[in-house]
């Protein structure tokens, strides 16, 4: 099955940001590859970039031409707030994997 919705996408690829650590675009775009999405590799870093300042992703130049990526680390107090971002889209997954299974 192919996904083709940019916004899910995008979430999905929020989803794939470690907190507080560095990830590359490559390890980006293999994550949503195996959701089944298909877009280039340029396209995730294209639409990282896009996502970064409303997000508050962090980017930084990786070796030779890549890019990392992360999600700062959350204050105490975010932590916990009853949903947080990752829970509410988690749970959407785990709802889609049920009904495609």
């Amino acid at each position: 099955m192919t996904c083709t919705s940019t916004a899910l996408r995008y979430i999905d690829m929020l989803l794939a940001l470690p907190v507080g650590q560095w990830t590359t675009t490559a390890s980006v775009h293999k994550h949503i590859a195996s959701l089944g999405y298909r877009v280039s590799r340029r396209t995730v870093e294209r639409d990282m970039r896009k996502l970064a300042e409303p997000f508050g992703v962090e980017m930084r130049p990786g070796h030779g031409l890549s890019v990392e990526w992360r999600l700062p680390a959350v204050a105490q107090e975010e932590r916990s707030a009853p949903v947080s971002f990752r829970t509410a889209f988690a749970l959407r997954r785990r709802r889609d994997v049920r009904l495609t299974a």
